[in-house]
């Protein structure tokens, strides 16, 4: 799949985040704390099962919307096509050593970028983006499903996660997402 983005230096992507954090995450919260606020792309992790570093556990003053397909694809299509949006990732070491038989899955966008790097996107291209990555099997994706879009002045927010949500009848119904504004 083609799309145009721009990968972000090292420094403005490191300044973006920290803005992100600064405007939008509870750096109080315990997962914080002791997940997520010293992790470095660069580090060397070792140990059972996933690193339980996400963003979206501790974001303050979220809403939490079930509409993932509907609501959060519908209003990033409603934006102009040609607004620059940023779009992150939760920071993962790229080093990980795993006890004999154990597997490491790598998520999506580590193909393709660090973990800690920013990227600058136009609205239509990342619509495409997600759309795509919505519709293919994990593996096949381009950002996977922990991906953190919002605006370059910091007014809004979505997360979108890999946290599913089932109906009264016990069936997967979709993803949850995570804003600071009304979808």
């Amino acid at each position: 799949m083609k799309f145009d983005f721009e990968k972000l230096s090292k420094e403005d992507s490191h300044k973006i985040r920290q803005n992100f954090i600064d405007m939008f995450v509870d750096t109080s919260h315990d997962l914080f704390v002791k997940y997520i606020r010293d992790v470095k792309a660069d580090d060397i992790w070792e140990g059972y099962g996933h690193i339980a570093s996400y963003l979206f556990a501790c974001l303050k003053n979220s809403v939490s919307h079930k509409e993932y397909t509907s609501k959060a694809f519908e209003y990033l299509n409603g934006l102009n096509n040609n607004d620059t949006l940023f779009v992150m990732f939760d920071v993962r070491p790229a080093k990980r050593i795993y006890p004999d038989g154990c597997r490491s899955i790598a998520e999506p966008y580590t193909k393709y970028f660090d973990s800690d790097m920013v990227l600058r996107i136009k609205a239509d291209d990342l619509y495409n983006v997600l759309m795509h990555d919505y519709n293919s099997p994990v593996g096949n994706q381009i950002f996977g499903e922990d991906v953190y879009v919002f605006e370059p002045s910091f007014k809004w927010y979505i997360a979108f996660t890999h946290n599913s949500f089932v109906d009264d009848q016990g069936s997967e119904c979709g993803q949850y997402c995570y804003s600071n504004i009304t979808l």
